[in-house]
């Protein structure tokens, strides 16, 4: 009820109001003069200014009704600024259509007003509504000049396709994409960028067509200086269909960005030109720029096609789009920097590429590159062209920003080069191959980096019905992939949201954000214990258990386990059996020390943990424990992860790539993944837990003692 009283009222004194989306609703038939209308809208004024004393305008807006979209003051002012301070006739003309179009009646395209009538191109994405790249800001607004007219105010110029006055020729108005191709230096849209090279090739192999078709369709035109590395021949009819999106128009600032949209490789019916296992996707990103909008387009092969050599494998390609939002009258044009699909650069030089582009995901990591990459061994691994491929996982221009420690590395040229080290695998390591092992195994995979003692670690989670490939190295939790499979001839690039090696969680963050460690954690809450990981001025050494280990442990104890987590008695015990405190020590120092002590005292190798900082034990107490380095024995642990490309079945036991050893008390604890680093101390994770079925007792006798001793205290009340 109280929404139809606001209609009534807006509708009786002329205003508008915003939709559930914030868009301007049509709220009213009440008709302003030109004065009310300004009076009410300045923000068109400057708009109307130019118009008013136009003599087309003059003289047409009297006597025949039509459709204005007037761009803001802000729009026309930012197109002055970047065209001389000069409108043509033509522009202005282009935002009038002679029918009186509310927006509830629009369609796929209105008609201008101009010789040929081009069409201006809707898009209605139901949060907002579009013409051509232009948002309609405030819709349906009724003015009368002579004749009555709806008015969209919009936030950008609407810039026709119209031949520049040298070149003349009425056939040349209104173009689809194969007029405009074979006539663009005609055009002033293209702002100076030739596209003869992609034009010839399109003639070569006789696509001409595929321009010509009627219909709503988006087309991406590489310009000529894309092809300076990139030989022209490298565009086949494979290629030449992934650079069209049939039946969809797409202006810049209406694309989604959180999908990919199917190319012309998927709807060929002629069979020369289908192409088993090889269709394109394109999307869209828009760079994180204050000076000027940018955007880039990215072709994704999805399915790699071994026959053609690197060409058409498998991956990403970038290109940055120079000119866009050039409407035709089959659809709209996008100038892109150099060809889509073609994988033809190294690792490097797609770095460079990137790294040359102010905003672009790369920027400030290909900086790091080339300031300190250099006679280090890293360049040179980058551009490498043996056939041995890399991945190379690329931190975000935000996440280098956020990250102090890392910007405080780059003074320190060793340890840079390690972190740099630690970003690259000599290996090719794309999503498939972590999606596929973790579907097959049900196990998170691991890799070693080119820093040969780091390896990576990568898990796969669910957000939604997306997939997540979470990366971790050197105590980073949790980078995401934020952008995948960047083709390269020589390896694959990920883009990933933090820098790794970079400690920048204390040991209480990392048990809660860490996937392997759930149950650990939960089981840290109780009574608060793990409290005291957050003390960022004390050191720890945490042997943490995996969710797999406390697993195993409920199915060789499985009543123990329950009483354990559903906190049937403290855990404390428990827990401070793996804590060191007050030493950060890897694995490293733990073997080494354990070969020192072991031979200086003859004995075995024992390390005091929380417990026994408080008690003294004997060499054979249960709370102490012991490291040993194994060399190549195999092991029946089937614990969570799985090394990419060197795990082996023989015999029924599995071998994995487990170095360490802890024991304690009269078992065998593999470290699943050692060294994990966090501002505070450090994570051993260990395949089950110190632990062993007379704690659970003990725990719950002492839980039936006190509930005895309650009972006798009440027990007077009651009598």
């Amino acid at each position: 009820m109280l929404h139809v009283i606001i209609l009534m009222l807006c509708t009786y004194y002329g205003t508008t109001i915003s939709d559930a989306y914030g868009q301007n609703l049509p709220t009213r038939n009440y008709v302003l003069s030109l004065d009310e209308f300004l009076e009410q809208n300045p923000e068109v004024e400057q708009f109307f200014n130019l118009i008013r004393f136009h003599p087309y305008f003059n003289n047409t807006l009297h006597w025949k009704s039509g459709t204005l979209f007037a761009p803001n003051n802000t729009a026309l002012e930012e197109y002055l600024r970047f065209n001389n301070g000069k409108i043509d006739d033509n522009t202005l003309i282009y935002h009038f259509c002679n029918i009186p179009t509310p927006s509830r009646e629009m369609d796929d395209f209105i008609s201008s007003d101009l010789p040929r009538n081009p069409p201006i191109w809707i898009t209605n994405t139901i949060k907002e509504l579009y013409v051509n790249d232009a948002r309609v800001i405030k819709r349906d607004l009724r003015l009368r000049i002579g004749s009555e007219h709806i008015v969209h105010t919009i936030d950008r110029v609407l810039v026709p396709t119209v031949p520049n006055s040298a070149s003349g020729g009425s056939d040349l108005n209104n173009p689809d994409a194969k007029k405009f191709l074979g006539a663009s230096s005609a055009y002033n849209t293209t702002k100076g960028f030739a596209i003869s090279e992609f034009v010839g090739q399109i003639a070569t192999l006789k696509r001409q067509e595929s321009f010509h078709n009627v219909g709503k369709h988006t087309f991406f035109i590489p310009i000529n200086s894309g092809f300076q590395k990139t030989s022209i021949h490298n565009v086949d009819n494979k290629v030449l269909d992934g650079h069209i999106i049939p039946g969809q128009i797409l202006f810049l600032p209406s694309v989604p960005l959180d999908r990919e949209i199917q190319t012309l490789t998927f709807e060929s019916n002629d069979p020369t030109l289908a192409y088993q296992n090889f269709n394109i996707f394109i999307s869209f990103e828009k760079l994180n720029r204050t000076d000027v909008e940018t955007w880039n387009v990215i072709s994704n092969n999805m399915i790699d096609d071994q026959n053609s050599g690197s060409r058409y494998r498998k991956g990403k390609v970038q290109a940055e789009i120079v000119r866009g939002n050039i409407p035709v009258r089959n659809g709209v044009i996008h100038l892109i920097k150099r060809p889509l699909v073609v994988i033809d650069t190294t690792i490097y030089e797609v770095l460079e590429a990137q790294g040359n582009q102010d905003g672009g995901q790369m920027f400030e990591f290909f900086r790091v590159i080339n300031d300190f990459g250099r006679h280090t061994g890293i360049y040179e691994l980058l551009q490498r062209r043996d056939g041995r491929r890399l991945t190379l996982f690329v931190p975000s221009n935000e996440a280098i920003a956020k990250s102090r420690t890392f910007v405080n590395t780059v003074t320190n040229r060793t340890a840079l080069i390690e972190i740099l080290q630690l970003h690259i695998l000599e290996q090719e390591l794309t999503t498939d191959n972590i999606f596929n092992t973790s579907l097959q195994t049900n196990t998170p995979l691991e890799a070693y980096s080119v820093r040969r003692d780091w390896k990576l670690h990568f898990s796969v989670i669910r957000d939604g019905n997306q997939r997540v490939i979470l990366v971790e190295g050197g105590g980073t939790t949790g980078a995401t992939i934020i952008q995948s499979d960047i083709g390269a001839t020589n390896g694959v690039i990920h883009i990933i949201n933090r820098v790794l090696g970079i400690e920048d969680q204390n040991m209480y963050e990392k048990l809660r954000t860490e996937y392997m460690l759930e149950s650990t954690f939960r089981l840290s809450n109780e009574n608060n214990y793990n409290e005291i990981f957050k003390d960022e001025t004390q050191r720890y050494t945490f042997f943490a258990p995996s969710n797999g280990g406390w697993d195993k442990f409920s199915l060789k104890n499985p009543l123990d386990h329950s009483r354990l987590f559903q906190g049937g008695y403290s855990s404390r015990k428990i827990l401070d059996r793996h804590l060191i405190i007050g030493q950060e020590l890897t694995i490293e120092d733990l073997k080494n020390v354990s070969s020192a002590f072991g031979k200086e005292l003859g004995t075995r190798y024992t390390i005091p943990t929380f417990t026994d900082s408080i008690r003294v034990a004997s060499i054979h107490d249960p709370d102490w424990i012991k490291v040993k380095e194994r060399y190549g024995e195999g092991s029946t642990n089937t614990e969570t992860t799985r090394y990419y490309g060197q795990k082996q079945h023989f015999s029924g036991r599995v071998y994995g790539d487990y170095k360490y050893i802890v024991f304690w008390y009269n078992k065998e604890c593999y470290v699943v993944r050692p060294n994990i680093k966090t501002t505070n101390g450090i994570i051993h994770i260990i395949d089950y837990p110190f632990i062993v079925p007379s704690d659970v007792v003990a725990g719950a006798r002492y839980h039936v003692i006190s509930l005895f001793s309650l009972v006798l205290i009440f027990l007077p009340i009651i009598w």
